[in-house]
């Protein structure tokens, strides 16, 4: 409980600090504002993952195990599940040359802040065309941070960091190149690094079609056409799953594509997984679809009169729409339909992560133009801002203890064994002929050391 009031405090303040900024233009004190008060948001959420880390998943066993038994560097270009994954190669690999000790809070402070970077992105003013208002964007970026759209992994992971960088990534293709020469390289090579991250960075290859139409300046469309030779480069080379696509009839695809979208998108992005799983066991699940339904309805009322009104352009609502739908119906192709029965409800929270996020860029896009001719009080939108506050209170209070808590006891377990490791490496003068191993079942970490 204590944790929830300090969230909400932290969420209060960038709210309110947003609507009482100078809205006239970007200063490099809000964005690092908003970068801290982010990161804090994100700290409080999970504090015991970052202060008691228990390296989650391949956290033990791929990015500290793996790197710290081969810390040659020509395994940053190994493939794992079936592809390259630069960024979780080079996390890992760098990690383990620091002393064994600080391995495990590198990891989940790494995390941390790549996750409070993709949050913070989309207040730049590179952003301008999807909401004109500085404000808005601002607080755009501190309700994405409020919202409880994942799990505690999607913070403090290093291996789902990746979902961030996605998320990075997906803004850096939807915010026009800079002008200058330098920035325009150095933006560039960025791309080409988050592009081999993700093994889905293909999906945005019509998104860099349609920009190099968008765009009229003749440099930028050179760049366009780079991004995607390098994400083609990195679909021949970069990808060599032998699992393949699993073949899914056409009918439960779209049935189970629609389904998640309404239950997992856009009913959680508004009331939460637990929201989902409550209605589930109380035997109103038909609700879910419904009010999802009715969300969607009014949505493309506002879209239909803002293009009837205000001769609206959809292409951002269309690019968002697509990236929703690609991104939901990926895992489906690749695991099958099969995969989300059950125990949909209740897991696989990075499948849906991105599209959470992009529905409510989608959201606000629509409202600030809608409003954007309208006139509103000051002391109105303190009631709305105040009611958010309120109601993410609810939503952080009844998903945080489920999605975001992690073991005490069990980080405590890994800092013992790593406390055993660097007695080890200090009597046998470095790190040659250890051998130690955290018992975890299929998550053992196995150091050996040769």
């Amino acid at each position: 409980m204590s944790n929830t009031l300090i969230l909400t405090t932290i969420i209060s303040i960038g709210i309110f600090y947003g609507l009482i900024m100078d809205n006239s233009k970007i200063k490099i004190q809000q964005f690092v504002s908003l970068f801290f008060i982010i990161t804090m948001i994100s700290f409080y959420r999970c504090p015991d993952a970052l202060l008691y880390p228990i390296l989650y998943g391949e956290d033990g066993t791929q990015a500290l195990a793996f790197y710290y038994n081969n810390p040659q560097p020509s395994s940053i270009w190994r493939y794992y599940s079936g592809y390259i994954s630069l960024s979780k190669n080079l996390i890992g690999y760098l990690v383990t040359k620091a002393p064994i000790g600080f391995s495990p809070y590198l990891l989940s402070l790494i995390s941390l802040l790549i996750s409070a970077v993709s949050f913070s992105l989309f207040y730049s003013s590179a952003f301008k065309h999807i909401i004109s208002s500085n404000r808005i964007r601002f607080i755009v970026c501190i309700s994405i941070a409020a919202i409880p759209l994942g799990n505690h992994a999607l913070i403090t992971c290093s291996d789902y960091s990746i979902w961030n960088l996605k998320l990075i990534l997906i803004l850096l293709t939807l915010s026009p190149f800079p002008k200058k020469r330098l920035w325009m390289a150095l933006r560039l090579c960025l791309m080409t690094f988050l592009i081999f991250s993700p093994p889905s960075s293909f999906i945005l290859i019509p998104v860099y079609v349609i920009n190099m139409f968008r765009e009229p300046f003749k440099p930028f469309s050179k760049c366009y056409l780079y991004l995607i030779l390098v994400t083609i480069i990195y679909l021949c080379f970069g990808i060599r799953s032998t699992d393949g696509p699993v073949t899914t009839p056409f009918i439960p695809t779209v049935h189970t594509t629609l389904r998640l979208l309404t239950d997992r998108v856009i009913f959680e992005t508004f009331f939460g997984n637990e929201g989902s799983i409550f209605l589930f066991y109380k035997g109103l699940e038909p609700l879910v679809p419904a009010i999802s339904a009715g969300i969607i309805i009014f949505i493309s009322a506002v879209a239909l009169k803002l293009h009837t009104t205000q001769k609206y352009n959809p292409c951002n609502l269309t690019i968002f729409c697509y990236i929703i739908l690609v991104m939901t119906l990926l895992p489906l192709l690749r695991y099958g339909t099969e995969h989300f029965d059950g125990s949909w409800l209740i897991w696989a929270h990075r499948y849906f992560y991105i599209q959470k996020i992009m529905f409510i860029l989608l959201i606000s896009h629509l409202i600030s133009i809608y409003t954007l001719k309208k006139r509103i009080h000051e002391r109105h939108l303190i009631i709305c801002f105040s009611f958010f506050i309120l109601y993410v209170s609810l939503l952080n209070y009844y998903n945080n203890h489920v999605y975001y808590k992690t073991s005490k006891e069990e980080g405590k377990r890994v800092e013992k064994f790593i406390k055993n490791v660097s007695a080890q490496e200090k009597m046998h003068g470095g790190r040659n002929n250890i051998h130690m191993k955290l018992d975890r079942g299929r998550w053992s970490i196995i150091l050996d050391k040769k």
